[in-house]
């Protein structure tokens, strides 16, 4: 038996003998994982000082919300691993948050830890611009709030964007599905990998949709000048004239009305 033939048994032998182990370890903590968990989480509250008119969330895994302020301040309540704080600032009219690791390179290769989250208390109900952009996390915006400009990025996760209006809004994510409900003044952009994409009576004087696996449905609320294409997918859009609305799916359905709302 070769040399080569005598390396590859000996590896496949390990990776066996490591998977019984690891099968008994399992067992053995009856199937409940979460003794695996790595790192201390707790809530924390930071406290904004200064008046802003834009926000701007850098994150990692964390989960992203937005709720109306109940004593008029602004406030940013973490639900964050000792280890991986935040930092928040109010910097040339801009509300900054960051997350800050404080990990050794070693702790990065930890399973099974808890879901971080930002939840933003906001004390005005209109913004100028929402900048968020996250590793994987999901994100809701709800109708609480207005901005000029909406922009949110993630690798993976879902956005939710309920906000009542926008300017412009630009939507993207790696992995996840997206919503919106917003009515937006002029241009609406929203680009998947992987996720469904869903219209619930928002609109826009241009929209452009993009997915490669995923569907497409809703309504919108105005006439528009459909450009919609699938590679595999059923497609079904109104004959309509007006603004541009181009959608496009590698491997999904369209399916788009024009709402009775209007």
């Amino acid at each position: 038996m070769g040399r080569r033939i005598k390396g590859i048994l000996t590896g496949l032998l390990f990776i066996i003998v490591g998977a019984v182990i690891c099968g008994v370890c399992v067992m053995s903590m009856g199937f409940d994982l979460s003794g695996l968990r790595y790192g201390t989480y707790k809530n924390v509250q930071y406290d904004a000082e200064g008046v802003f008119k834009n926000i701007r969330i850098v994150g990692k895994t964390e989960d992203v919300i937005f709720r109306p302020s109940e004593d008029g301040n602004c406030s940013v309540i973490c639900y964050e691993e000792e280890k991986s704080p935040h930092s928040v600032s109010v910097i040339d009219d801009t509300l900054v948050i960051n997350t800050v690791s404080e990990r050794n390179w070693l702790e990065f290769f930890a399973f099974w830890g808890d879901d971080p989250k930002i939840t933003v208390c906001l004390p005005e109900v209109s913004y100028e611009g929402l900048n968020i952009i996250l590793n994987t996390g999901d994100t809701v915006v709800p109708a609480d709030f207005s901005f000029t400009d909406i922009s949110i990025r993630s690798d993976t996760g879902d956005i939710k964007c309920h906000a009542s209006k926008a300017d412009n809004v630009s939507l993207a994510v790696e992995t996840g599905d997206v919503e919106i409900s917003t009515l937006v003044k002029d241009d609406l952009s929203v680009s998947t990998s992987t996720g469904d994409v869903r219209l619930n009576s928002c609109d826009a004087s241009t929209i452009y949709i993009k997915t490669k696996t995923g569907d497409v449905s809703g309504t919108i609320l105005s006439d528009k000048s459909f450009e919609a294409g699938s590679e595999t997918g059923d497609v079904h859009v109104p004959d309509t004239s007006g603004g541009k609305c181009s959608i496009s799916t590698a491997t999904g359905d369209i399916d788009i009305k024009i709402s009775d709302l209007r």
